[in-house]
């Protein structure tokens, strides 16, 4: 299965946990709505291959990330062959911890769907109908409901709802421009298998994203 990677281990700011300094990349605290009101605009940082702009911050309990995808095809891409976002709490590569969200769909339930939406068979120049994409984006509310959760201490490997009862929590949702954004909320204390302490002044945390049948590799920032 194709799929593309890429590792964050620090942003433009090197991306550390940092128990005197978790604000800094956090200009108010952030509610996982699937809204990207909370985050500071624009995202510093965008991947062609997918079309994604992402950002991370951290307080003292939980690691954010959001994503925020513009382009209508790749939404539908997106959300139709899934995403997991690995967490690897000793900063390297390794797909340690995984959140998979968006699920991949079974191919069955696109069916009725023009091919065109299906984000197939698109022809240059081609534009969405708006009510093709509300069907879209409404289909995808409806589906799109738990997340899978894996490799997390404690953390039984499952599917859960995107809100649950360990606090690994997700949201999605469309703007008025039909923009798309994604959030996540992960427990430090989940990755880093204790609460923080001030002996983490650096500790470099690996976030890597998955994208099913999509490929393109890089490094962003040091490592």
């Amino acid at each position: 299965m194709k799929a593309i990677y890429l590792l964050l281990l620090c942003l433009a700011a090197p991306f550390f946990i940092k128990a005197q300094d978790m604000h800094s990349l956090s200009l108010k605290p952030i509610s996982i709505d699937g809204s990207p009101e909370d985050w500071p605009q624009p995202f510093n940082y965008y991947d062609s291959g997918t079309k994604l702009q992402y950002a991370m911050a951290n307080d003292t309990a939980n690691l954010y990330i959001c994503l925020k995808i513009t382009d209508e095809p790749a939404q539908m891409k997106l959300l139709r062959a899934g995403m997991t976002v690995w967490v690897d709490p000793k900063g390297k590569r390794k797909e340690t911890m995984g959140i998979s969200f968006p699920l991949k769909q079974d191919r069955s339930a696109e069916g009725e769907m023009p091919q065109h939406i299906r984000g197939e068979g698109q022809i240059p120049g081609q534009t969405f109908q708006k009510h093709d994409f509300r069907r879209f984006s409404a289909r995808a509310t409806s589906q799109q409901t738990t997340i899978r959760i894996k490799g997390f201490a404690g953390v039984p490997e499952q599917s859960a709802p995107l809100k649950n009862n360990f606090q690994i929590n997700v949201a999605f949702g469309w703007d008025t421009f039909d923009i798309l954004c994604i959030e996540y909320q992960i427990p430090l204390s989940l990755v880093l298998n204790q609460h923080l302490l001030p002996s983490y002044t650096i500790k470099p945390i690996g976030v890597g994203f998955v994208v099913n049948a999509m490929e393109i590799s890089g490094n962003h920032g040091g490592g």
